[in-house]
């Protein structure tokens, strides 16, 4: 995990904290992805180079607010040390996760760096950028990313500048994802049923150490929390290392 902090506001304002997911290289794991368009994974980590981009032109600019950025770098190959499916992981809330697909590895990096984030530096909101799921374009298409937010006038702030079209979190409900009656752990890092659905508030709610009640906005326990979730990979470059970024900047 890499951690950059800008110090433009007031030495006791909260900052503003950007989340990106940084897989250089997703393979898949076990749980292999096919062949065709592998080589784009390498994209994976569009999400990181967004909010660093960001946190860096900020401070190009010298704007008078305080800001963290932290993402999450790694990458997710077959290998002896890999994790199996059935495995079982603890996150940094101290959560229990069931892997049941390898694939499925962004959103356990991306819980453990908001968790940290929210833990450590209190920020009075968070935008979290990723490449994080394929049902998004399943839902949405190719050309629109998905916004999901438990703060609909901090969401309309940032889709009044963003250069793409997002669909905002009151027309297309994030589900609580991989919750199972039958499931003895706190959650699972996929659905067992093909439902198209997505996992961020999942990841965002049950894995903050404070322990918010799932439902609950994130003002309530000072933070709130913006999703962009995937597009395809050759769109994300573009999105992510221009439009994103500068959107960000802007708002």
């Amino acid at each position: 995990m890499v951690v950059i902090e800008y110090h433009g506001g007031k030495k006791d304002d909260a900052p503003v904290a950007l989340v990106g997911k940084g897989l250089t290289f997703d393979s898949g794991g076990i749980s292999l992805k096919p062949a065709k368009g592998m080589d784009e994974m390498k994209y994976d980590m569009c999400g990181a180079a967004a909010m660093i981009a960001s946190i860096a032109t900020a401070a190009a600019m010298k704007l008078p607010v305080n800001i963290v950025a932290a993402v999450g770098f790694t990458e997710n190959m077959p290998g002896s040390s890999a994790t199996k499916p059935g495995d079982i992981l603890k996150s940094y809330a101290g959560k229990t996760v069931e892997v049941l697909n390898t694939d499925a590895e962004g959103r356990l990096v991306l819980c453990d760096v908001l968790a940290y984030t929210i833990d450590k530096f209190k920020p009075k909101c968070v935008v979290d950028a990723a490449t994080l799921t394929g049902a998004c374009v399943v839902a949405l298409g190719n050309d629109i990313a998905g916004l999901f937010s438990n703060d609909e006038e901090l969401a309309m702030s940032l889709i009044l500048l963003v250069d793409s079209a997002i669909v905002r979190s009151g027309e297309l409900r994030a589900a609580v994802a991989g919750v199972d009656d039958d499931n003895p752990y706190s959650a699972r890092n996929i659905f067992r049923s093909g439902s198209v659905r997505t996992e961020c508030e999942t990841y965002a709610k049950r894995y903050d150490k404070n322990q918010t009640p799932h439902g609950k906005s994130g003002i309530n326990c000072g933070v709130s929390l913006i999703f962009y979730l995937s597009l395809p990979a050759a769109a994300w470059v573009a999105w992510n290392w221009a439009a994103g970024s500068r959107s960000l900047t802007s708002w």
